[in-house]
């Protein structure tokens, strides 16, 4: 018959003091994973009573999925390979949601080295994962906005580096691949060009979150001749009051834009001097024709003398209309 406690051993005390503490979960096993002792914690955790846990198998509380590397785990102490072994698991909770706890697995032997039992250390580290997960889906919808994002986007730390980019910054930048994350140099290569007052003015590199003195469209002058105009719209994030944490630059290839504009402008500028130009030339034809017609005798048809039978005459009235 198996007994409920492992027999006594020289420093089972030290074990004693923290099993009994309760901060974690803790059990005491056989080498084959059956549960010898458990603490009030240990019950906490896995939410069962202390009669249920004794006697049974350790990995009966131990996710299905997770059970193979529970097995491998007890396997290494057990025949001494490593004195402990530790690692996230999940522990099945049944129709509720999985509880995940640190575990770790520790041999305990007596004077002589050899085996008495493992000593299992839970810790709940769910509300942990949650928030971990949590972070990572949050992380991977922000990575597929960032890339396919329609604008470019780019964080700028104090120092200039790139912390991140998107590939839409990259195409408008004419940088390497899809983007230059924690390059400082990649702005190196691009001339930055503003107004200010009508008066180009060129941008200190590298550039820095304070280099952008306001949002607007800037020059850039790529590594391969080309130029763009860059529409920028700066965002400084201050990690508080008095340190700058970084900007974010959303930028705009407006190059086809703004030349579609100048080209309307200038469409609109040649056909109002076209309209300007015929209004001329008819005036002109006006006054030629009227020259032509006082030269020949001819009555101006605008200045034409209604005959006097039909300025003086009467057309009656129905009776009906009135």
């Amino acid at each position: 018959m198996m007994e409920s406690r492992p027999s006594q051993f020289p420093g089972e005390a030290l074990i004693q003091a923290p099993f009994d503490q309760g901060e974690v979960g803790m059990c005491q096993m056989m080498a084959d994973g059956v549960l010898l002792r458990v603490n009030r914690r240990f019950c906490d955790i896995v939410r069962a009573r202390e009669q249920n846990c004794l006697g049974g198998a350790f990995s009966g509380w131990i996710h299905p999925d997770d059970r193979p590397v529970c097995a491998g785990m007890l396997a290494t102490i057990a025949t001494g390979r490593q004195p402990s072994s530790g690692r996230a698991i999940r522990l099945d909770m049944g129709n509720a949601p999985s509880a995940w706890v640190q575990l770790t697995l520790i041999a305990v032997c007596d004077a002589e080295g050899a085996l008495q039992h493992i000593l299992g250390v839970l810790k709940d580290i769910t509300e942990f994962k949650m928030a971990e997960d949590a972070f990572r889906r949050q992380h991977a919808l922000f990575s597929r906005i960032m890339r396919h994002s329609p604008v470019g986007l780019i964080h700028l730390e104090p120092d200039g580096v790139i912390g991140m980019s998107n590939p839409e910054a990259a195409r408008i930048l004419g940088l390497p691949g899809d983007g230059a994350e924690g390059d400082q140099t990649a702005f190196s290569v691009i001339r930055w060009q503003a107004e200010h007052a009508g008066v180009p003015v060129e941008m200190d590199l590298p550039l820095r979150p304070e280099s952008f003195p306001e949002p607007g469209a800037y020059r850039v002058f790529l590594p391969d001749g080309r130029e763009r105009l860059v529409s920028v719209r700066i965002s400084q994030v201050e990690k508080d009051e008095d340190l700058l944490e970084g900007a974010v630059l959303v930028l705009e290839d407006v190059t086809d834009r703004i030349r579609s504009e100048h080209e309307r402008d200038r469409l609109h500028r040649e056909l109002k001097q076209a309209v300007q130009q015929l209004e001329r030339s008819n005036r002109q034809l006006q006054e030629l024709l009227h020259e032509k017609m006082e030269s020949a005798g001819v009555p101006d048809p605008k200045h034409r003398e209604v005959p006097e039978a039909c300025a003086s005459a009467h057309f009656p009235v129905p009776a009906e209309v009135v």
